[in-house]
């Protein structure tokens, strides 16, 4: 059987989510608004993560053994890491707060841009990048601000240090733009009305979003398990989608909703999704957890949408950690 991870996640990567698609939430916070009037318009893929609601959430500290990532060095690593924290005085485990990012596609490639807010002392962290930087990463300045080149095949990928919270990195062309837009507070991704529509009604705008569209434009041919070959055929009918995940206290909160292409019916792409989740309960008789939690997922007709909405209980989320499925 597939990993529980794997079982879980597929079900609602080709839906897009939200409790009540009919309108709008809008209450996106300003630091999103920041973030967004600072990312690249006409992106095909946007989204948040917020790392400390994540962390917080007993139920994702049980599932990670409250490990992430920084618990695991050992060695050599952690004490390159302690004497990182030491000189910059910026811990990523603590001090990380969330990330934003943006995928636009051109010349059939994906290029992705990231804004980043965390705690820390820019100087401090500029002198010891310039400091123990490899001879690849050049630093230059843009708009007086420190940033951080390196070319590989042709491209060049940069960050900049815009303050003492944050961090904006992409390819070097879209990150000059982004620092004309830190400046100006003007255009990306906040002027994209579509978009923005998408960001807007997720259920859970302060603790994690992923917005797609042009689902349309790509081929679900591939479909190799036959569980899960109604959920592929499903992501076909979509236009676009908007997934949110509310982080709790005992497990975490998935709420989706897709808008079917153009000529496509909801109540036929309800019908694909509840067809898929009753597959997966049926290979998963043996896991009470996991099929007590699919047998909870409830998908509607919302509007010009399908809805789809899951909790994830902390038994289940502890069982993708400790469990591996062939």
């Amino acid at each position: 059987m597939r990993s529980l991870l794997a079982l879980t996640l597929v079900a609602f990567v080709f839906v897009g989510c939200e409790a009540a698609l009919d309108a709008p939430t809008g209450d996106l916070t300003l630091e999103t608004r920041d973030a967004l009037a600072v990312l690249p318009a006409d992106a095909a893929f946007a989204g948040m993560m917020n790392f400390r609601a994540m962390q917080s959430s007993a139920a994702v500290q049980r599932a990670t053994g409250n490990q992430f990532g920084v618990d695991a060095l050992e060695g050599e690593s952690k004490a390159r890491f302690d004497e990182f924290v030491r000189l910059t005085g910026f811990n990523p485990e603590e001090d990380l707060d969330r990330a934003y990012f943006a995928v636009t596609r051109a010349d059939q490639h994906d290029h992705p841009a990231f804004v980043v807010y965390a705690d820390f002392d820019r100087a401090r962290l500029d002198a010891y990048i310039d400091d123990n930087a490899d001879a690849d990463l050049r630093r230059t300045t843009y708009n007086d601000l420190p940033v951080y080149l390196t070319t590989e095949d042709g491209d060049t990928f940069g960050f900049a240090l815009v303050n003492d919270e944050m961090l904006v990195a992409a390819q070097e062309s879209t990150l000059h733009a982004m620092l004309d837009r830190v400046a100006s507070g003007q255009g990306g991704l906040q002027s994209d009305a579509a978009m923005m529509r998408l960001i807007e009604r997720a259920a859970h705008p302060d603790d994690a979003w992923f917005a797609v569209r042009g689902l349309d434009q790509r081929s679900t041919d591939d479909a190799h398990d036959h569980s899960l070959s109604g959920l592929v055929e499903a992501s076909g009918q979509l236009a676009e989608a908007v997934i949110s995940i509310g982080f709790e206290s005992d497990g975490i909160d998935m709420q989706m909703a897709g808008i079917p292409r153009a000529g496509a019916s909801g109540g036929d792409l309800a019908d694909l999704i509840r067809g898929s989740i009753a597959a997966m309960r049926a290979t998963s008789s043996d896991e009470p957890e996991v099929y007590e939690m699919l047998d909870g997922i409830r998908v509607r007709e919302s509007g010009d949408a399908v809805t789809v909405s899951a909790f994830v209980d902390a038994d289940v989320l502890a069982q993708m950690r400790d469990q591996d499925y062939d």
